[in-house]
C-alpha cells in the first residue's frame, strides 16, 4: 500500500550571490515582482520549463535575496527534484563517496538485504549485487529507475515519504536522498526506517551539513533542486531515539562547495 503525505511544507530558500547582476530597468523590476508574488504552485511551474526559464529564476532569487514558498505540497517539492534528475541522464551512476563509502559497506555491511533509497541509474546497488547482496532501489525519478531496472535490478519509482513495507532490511542506505526530505517530515521518516531495519540493522546515510532548507542551484547548471541541510546536534537529537552511531565523516563536494555528513548507525534492539 502506498501512501504519499499531502502536508504542506514552510521554508525559506537564501540563493548564493553570483555574478549575476540586472540592469535595474522597469521590466526586469516587473519579472521579479512577478515571482516574488506568484504562487507556488505557479513558480514551480515556472521551474519545470526549461533550462534557460530555471536561469531567469535562479537571477531573480539573487537579486531579492530570499524567497519565502509556503504551502507548497510534498508533491510539488518532489516534481521539481525528478525533472532535476530525469535530465541528468547517467551523471549520478557513479559510486560515491568512493572510496570511503564501499568500505564502510565492507565494513559494517552485514547480512543479505539491503534497501537503497535514491538508488539513482543503479551504480552502487550494482556493485552490492554483485557481491552478493539482495537490493531493493528506491528511485522516484522516473528515467534513472527505468536505467536501474534494465540493469536488473528491483526498483521502485517512489520516495521514501511514499514507499511502505512490513519487510525488514539488514542494512538500509541512503545517500544523497534524504537530503531532499523537507525537515518537518525527517523525523516520520527516519522512524520509518528504523521500523524497516531487523534489530541490530545497520543504516548508512549522507547529509549537507548546515541548518536551512529551501531550493538551490549549487552545481550551477541552471536547474533548482531542494535541499535540507542538518547540524550534527540537530541529526543527534534526531536519530538517536532509535540508533547509536558507529562512524562518521565529513566530506567536502568542491562542485557543489557543500560539506557533506557521512554516517554510519545500528538500530538500538
Amino acid at each position: 500500500m502506498v501512501l504519499v503525505n499531502q502536508n504542506s511544507v514552510t521554508m525559506s530558500s537564501p540563493i548564493d550571490e553570483g555574478d549575476i547582476r540586472n540592469n535595474g530597468d522597469s521590466m526586469g523590476q516587473s519579472y521579479i515582482k512577478l515571482f516574488v508574488t506568484c504562487s507556488p504552485a505557479l513558480l514551480i511551474k515556472f521551474l519545470a520549463l526549461d533550462k534557460m526559464m530555471n536561469k531567469f529564476i535562479i537571477l531573480v532569487l539573487t537579486l531579492v535575496g530570499s524567497l519565502s514558498l509556503e504551502a507548497l505540497t510534498t508533491q510539488e517539492i518532489d516534481k521539481v527534484n525528478r525533472d532535476f534528475y530525469d535530465g541528468s541522464g547517467s551523471f549520478f551512476g557513479a559510486i560515491p563517496f568512493d572510496p570511503i563509502l564501499p568500505n564502510l559497506l565492507l565494513k559494517y555491511g552485514e547480512g543479505h538485504q539491503i534497501l537503497e533509497i535514491g538508488s539513482g541509474p543503479g551504480g552502487l546497488a550494482i556493485w552490492l549485487k554483485d557481491r552478493g547482496y539482495e537490493v531493493t532501489c528506491l528511485e522516484p525519478a522516473e528515467k534513472l529507475a527505468e536505467i536501474a531496472a534494465q540493469k536488473g535490478l528491483n526498483v521502485y519509482p517512489l520516495t521514501i515519504q511514499e514507499f511502505e513495507t512490513d519487510l525488514q532490511y539488514d542494512s538500509i542506505i541512503a545517500i544523497s536522498s534524504l537530503i531532499h526530505v523537507p525537515k518537518a517530515e525527517l523525523p516520520a521518516q527516519i522512524k520509518k526506517i528504523a521500523n524497516n531495519l531487523k534489530p541490530q540493522g545497520i543504516f548508512f546515510v549522507s547529509f549537507i551539513e548546515g541548518d536551512d532548507e529551501g531550493f538551490e542551484d549549487p552545481t550551477k547548471k541552471g536547474k533548482l533542486r531542494y535541499f535540507a541541510k542538518w547540524t550534527e546536534s540537530d541529526l543527534n537529537h534526531l536519530i538517536s531515539p532509535y540508533f547509536d552511531i558507529l562512524e562518521n565523516h565529513k566530506i567536502y563536494n568542491e562542485m557543489m562547495d557543500r560539506t557533506f555528513l557521512l554516517n554510519v548507525y545500528i538500530r538500538r534492539n
